[in-house]
């Protein structure tokens, strides 16, 4: 078997020699952010458009879903919450995976990812920690966010893309606490909240 993880999606010139469709996209976050119906729209175009041009080929979605600081619950933006905020991600996942995993085009659904973790952004430098609590397993309060990265510019303000260095797209943070996504993303997925 052969496949790939494609972020050029529809416009990839190699799916003819693959064994299995498998595009990366996420639409609410990097394409329309903000729009959390964008994501329903988008795999509807792209899992038609796979099932028209390789009916024989089953169709995956290898990556997509959207970030939340687990302190920024925010339970009181109108809509669909704040960017970066627990409801917004609660909002775009449980969207995106519903309408994935309810799709009779969809083989197969892979989101982005289980915990929060440390990456270096390249446009804005691997964000400081510090000052930091000595005990590492003891999580700190939202102020680790808005740390300083360089030029007096906070990592949340800064057009860096990653809030204090991490990738916020996990149903749990970095210590493991569940966010507001991750009951509902069991739901859908058919697994019971409280299992570990």
């Amino acid at each position: 078997m052969a496949t790939w993880a494609s972020d050029k999606t529809s416009g990839d010139v190699c799916l003819n020699v693959t064994d299995v469709v498998s595009f990366n996209n996420y639409p609410g976050w990097y394409g329309a952010p903000g729009c959390v119906s964008c994501a329903n729209e988008t795999w509807q175009r792209l899992s038609s458009w796979a099932a028209v041009n390789y009916p024989r080929k089953p169709f995956t979605v290898s990556e997509t879903g959207g970030g939340g600081i687990f302190e920024w619950k925010n339970d009181t933006a109108p809509g669909n919450g704040q960017f970066w905020s627990q409801k917004y991600q609660a909002n775009l996942v449980s969207t995106d995976a519903a309408f994935l995993v309810g799709n009779s085009n969809v083989s197969g659904v892979s989101l982005w990812l289980l915990h929060d973790f440390k990456v270096d952004d390249e446009s804005c430098g691997q964000c400081q920690y510090l000052p930091h609590p000595d005990n590492l397993t003891v999580p700190w309060d939202c102020g680790y966010v808005n740390v300083e990265c360089g030029g007096g510019a906070s990592c949340l303000n800064r057009p860096c893309g990653r809030p204090a260095g991490l990738n916020h797209k996990g149903a749990v943070d970095f210590w493991r606490r569940r966010k507001e996504s991750f009951p509902l993303l069991a739901a859908i997925y058919g697994g019971a909240a409280d299992q570990h």
